[in-house]
Order: structure tokens, then C-alpha cells, then sequence
């Protein structure tokens, strides 16, 4: 098994990363670090650890390159059938590798998996995400819902389609990277936290917020084009992310729009049955968010026949929405 590692400038972490791959309770592994030119002291923290430890293998860029052109280097660099994807500043649990191997060796038709993961080093909660390939794959219509730090793959299943990151969308190649693989090969999440997600303001998602959001919907875009729907931006940036012009005729404009997508979705796709479902239950999280206004609003363009459905017929959603603390000021 080949552990993939790339690095850049993260001496803060890289650190506590290792620690993290190194004692690994699955033992049987190659390391393979490439640093993308670091000028603080990540490279002498790696080259340390690589004292220690003969499993480590460091390769560097000649120049700096950046995050796509690494992760496809490790990739060909590679020679084992498994690959984890790792990132240099997450935790991850101890046990991680032998779960996945363990499910991938089980379930000898899913090509790839991530997991539940905890998000930021003081969270208390588990960030959830689904588990079987049908829904992972109509999820990556909306949203990227495979971790690409704790993924874990099949090389075959890479060599075999040609995968890569690209930089069509550069700012959102891991969503771009298991939208394309969704199409050809089957996914898989373990519903189990297997890391933890490390938030600070080196990140792409810090740094480059809003052009990653650029591309996000650019992906979206495309997607929805493919399966002749409409696209409504606005509307689809507030299913995706919290928006502050939360008035009422905003909300309004949300539910009309993402409910258009939805009947579109619902005529147009039949082999993607379940694209048109995901769209419905981000509308949902979105109206419970809202509070009352979500409610009506939702109930008036989806309608009583998509409110109940359901195990509690509604009430769940009903008693969320009622129950929000969140007052927005009606125009």
C-alpha cells in the first residue's frame, strides 16, 4: 500500500501528520512524500522523520507546481494497488488504513471510498455523509461528498480510466476529480470518522474561497446543462452556502428556483433518479435554516405530497423549521 503524501509549506502540521501515518496499525506501507519547494521547515521535518523511518520516500518538484500537478505525480510515482490519499495537515485515526483496506478487500466492486470525518481539531461532532455509490454519485450532481484527504483507491481503477486532477476547475479539482470518477467507477464512504479536518488560513478553501465557489458552481453548471436543466445561481449558491439577503422574497425566489430544477430534474434524467432527490433535501436543510418563512415557502412550491414524504411524514421538518431561533425581517 502507498500512502500519498503531498507538502508545502506546512511546518506547523506535517509533523503531527506523520505521527499520525506512521503509526498506523497497518504497517505494510510506502510513504511517498513530494514537496512542492516548501521555504519554511517542512522539508527538514520530513527528512527527519525519513531517518527514522526506511518506509518514508521523499521526491520534490523542481519547481513549485502546486496541488494538482503533486497529487498526479504521487500518482504515477505509485506502484501498489492501494492508494491513500492523505493531506499533510489532518489527523487521522490510527486504524484508518486497515479499515479501508479491510472494506475494499470485502466489497471487491467499490473502487474507491472516504469516511465520516470530524471537522477542525476542537470539533465534538461527526460531519456525516452518504454511504452507498447511488447516492455519493447523485450528491456529486450538488456537492463533492468524498473527503479527498482520507480517500483511499484502487490504482487499477485509476490506470483503467485515465483519472486525474485537472485544472478545469482549479480551485475545485477535488469535486471536478470524484465528479469524473462517479461516472465511471463505484464509490463508497465507511461510516466511521477516520480523520479530522484541520481548518486554518493556508488552505485553498481560506485562501481562494471564492474562486473555489466560482468553480464549484461551474461544475454545478455543467452538470445541470447535461441533464438539460436550468441553472439558477443565486438560488444554488444559497442551497450550498449560508447567503445574508435571507428575505422573504429571497426565500421565495430559492424555493420557486430550486423547485424548477427539480421538476426539470425529475422529467429529464430518469437514469439519475436520485439527482432531483439530493436538490430536494438541500432545499430542505436550506428552509430549516430560514425558520418559518423556510417553511411556508417550501410547503407553497414543493407542495403537501413532498412534505410528507418520508418516515415522519413532515414532522421532522416541520418541528425544525418551527423551532428555529433564526428571525429574518419580511420585505
Amino acid at each position: 500500500m502507498d500512502v500519498l503524501l503531498p507538502t508545502y509549506n506546512v511546518e506547523k502540521y506535517v509533523g503531527t501528520t506523520l505521527d499520525c501515518i506512521t503509526n498506523q496499525t497497518f504497517r505494510d506501507i510506502n510513504i511517498l512524500i513530494c514537496d512542492d519547494c516548501s521555504n519554511d521547515g517542512t522539508l527538514e521535518i520530513i527528512q527527519n522523520y525519513r531517518e527514522k523511518d526506511s518506509r518514508i520516500k521523499i521526491f520534490n518538484n523542481s519547481v513549485n507546481r502546486g496541488i494538482i500537478y503533486t497529487r498526479n505525480k504521487l500518482f504515477d510515482l505509485s506502484s501498489s494497488e492501494y492508494l491513500a490519499i492523505c493531506d499533510a495537515d489532518d489527523i487521522y485515526d490510527p486504524q484508518r488504513l486497515q479499515i479501508q483496506l479491510d472494506f475494499l478487500s470485502k466489497n471487491k466492486k467499490v473502487d474507491a471510498l472516504g469516511s465520516y470525518f470530524m471537522k477542525g481539531v476542537e470539533g465534538n461532532s461527526t460531519c456525516k455523509l452518504p454511504l452507498q455509490n447511488n447516492l455519493i454519485k447523485a450528491y456529486l450532481h450538488l456537492k463533492n461528498v468524498i473527503p479527498n484527504p482520507v480517500a483511499f483507491i484502487r490504482k487499477s481503477s485509476l490506470t483503467q480510466r485515465s483519472l486525474k486532477y485537472t485544472d478545469d476547475f482549479k480551485y475545485a479539482s477535488d469535486f471536478d476529480f470524484w465528479s469524473k470518477f462517479s461516472e465511471a467507477g463505484r464509490l463508497a464512504n465507511i461510516d466511521k470518522s477516520l480523520f479530522t479536518y484541520r481548518i486554518h488560513s493556508q488552505q485553498i478553501s481560506e485562501r481562494k474561497k471564492i474562486e473555489q465557489r466560482i468553480s464549484h458552481l461551474n461544475i454545478v453548471r455543467k452538470k445541470l446543462q447535461k441533464l438539460n436543466s436550468p441553472f439558477y445561481e443565486k438560488s444554488i449558491r444559497s442551497i450550498l452556502w449560508s447567503q445574508n439577503d435571507e428575505a422573504f422574497s429571497a426565500v421565495q425566489s430559492v424555493c420557486r428556483e430550486i423547485n424548477n430544477v427539480i421538476n426539470n430534474l425529475s422529467f429529464n434524467c430518469k437514469s439519475e433518479s436520485l439527482v432531483p432527490h439530493v436538490y430536494d433535501i438541500s432545499l430542505r436543510s436550506y428552509c430549516k435554516r430560514i425558520g418559518l418563512k423556510g417553511f411556508k415557502n417550501y410547503t407553497k412550491y414543493r407542495g403537501l405530497k413532498n412534505l410528507v414524504k418520508g418516515k415522519y411524514f413532515g414532522t421532522r421538518f416541520a418541528f425544525d423549521c418551527l423551532t428555529t431561533k433564526r428571525q429574518l425581517k419580511e420585505i
